[in-house]
């Protein structure tokens, strides 16, 4: 991974694409148009959103995550660890661990 494009395309299809949203793009719900459509923004809004986070200047950073904070979803349940995410990293390890 070689800079926040790459992050944010690997947090898009990780986090986003790669779940139930896919099911609703295989069962007909959304067509290749709307899938494509609708990584491109979602790419460019995690990008966008790992720039003012991460090399943006504090007044810019500041700004942004009062502007996001607008959106809070208050009625959303509180974020768990991912048991697959966590799942993969304990096995790439394991594997990691057998090539050493």
């Amino acid at each position: 991974m070689n800079n926040l494009k790459d992050l944010a395309l690997l947090i898009a299809v990780n986090c986003v694409r790669n779940t139930v949203l896919e099911d609703f793009h295989t069962e007909g719900r959304l067509s290749d148009d709307d899938m494509k459509r609708f990584n491109k923004e979602v790419s460019n809004k995690v990008f966008t959103f790992l720039h003012y986070l991460i090399e943006a200047d504090e007044e810019d950073k500041l700004a942004f995550m009062q502007a996001m904070s607008m959106m809070y979803p208050s009625n959303w349940d509180t974020p768990k660890f991912d048991k697959d995410f966590r799942n993969a990293v304990k096995k790439i390890k394991e594997q990691n661990a057998e090539h050493r």
